[in-house]
């Protein structure tokens, strides 16, 4: 079973489906660095869904694991942000990573 890490950048009420499991930053500590993060997601095998460019950086330097989603969806409202990561959920969980 996969384990997605969502980083504080996305909020904690995204509803997600499937076989998998889904760990939030903010349920871990209440503040974690990147490098923590990443850490983190490399030694409890997670993959990481974010927004942050920091962490397509990080891979791009380090190599995975951990691997990440990189959500590039531009500023818009919560409730939008929700529904297009919905949306797009049942493509993401069957990805090959």
């Amino acid at each position: 079973m996969k384990t997605f890490l969502v980083d504080e950048n996305l909020p904690k009420t995204i509803s997600f489906q499937g076989n998998c499991e889904i760990l939030h930053v903010a349920d871990l500590k209440r503040q974690m660095s990147d490098s923590e993060i990443w850490q983190y997601a490399k030694e409890n095998n997670c993959i990481i869904i974010t927004k942050d460019t920091d962490f397509y950086q990080r891979v791009v330097l380090y190599g995975a694991p951990p691997k990440i989603i990189w959500i590039r969806l531009g500023n818009m409202r919560r409730k939008q942000l929700e529904q297009k990561i919905y949306n797009m959920w049942d493509n993401i969980v069957h990805l090959k990573i």
